[in-house]
């Protein structure tokens, strides 16, 4: 915009490309000030500390997600796990753990979304109905 044409055309370009970039700037700072003075940002009792305690649930999950990928790990790099893309779809086995592998992977991918639709509907059972 600002490469070609006569010196005050591109000197024009660039002053209309800064005055953009200035709003912008000017626009997201308002916003970013709303924000923090919506959180509180400043107040004299606010802190930023969570009291967290790590629990027998977490446990739990972080022993499934570290068994679902030591399993997929293991199959992958025992080589007992191949698939080939192209020009079609094919899947290798070998192996004790490689069965159970793309089942394991599938859970480990899935888990959020599982849990996130467990703790909705636990959210929606335990709220008061208005």
């Amino acid at each position: 915009m600002a490469k070609k044409g006569r010196l005050i055309h591109r000197l024009r370009g660039g002053v209309k490309v800064i005055s953009i970039l200035v709003t912008w700037m000017l626009e997201n700072s308002v916003d970013s000030a709303d924000s923090m003075k919506g959180r509180g940002y400043g107040l004299p009792g606010r802190t930023a500390f969570s009291l967290y305690r790590f629990n027998k649930r977490d446990g739990r999950l972080l022993l499934f997600f570290a068994a679902c990928l030591g399993a997929v790990v293991y199959a992958l790099f025992s080589g007992s796990l191949h698939y080939a893309y192209f020009p079609l779809f094919t899947a290798e086995f070998g192996g004790a753990v490689s069965p159970a592998a793309p089942i394991l992977y599938g859970a480990l991918c899935f888990s959020p979304i599982i849990l996130g639709l467990t703790e909705g509907i636990k959210w929606k059972y335990l709220t008061p109905r208005g």
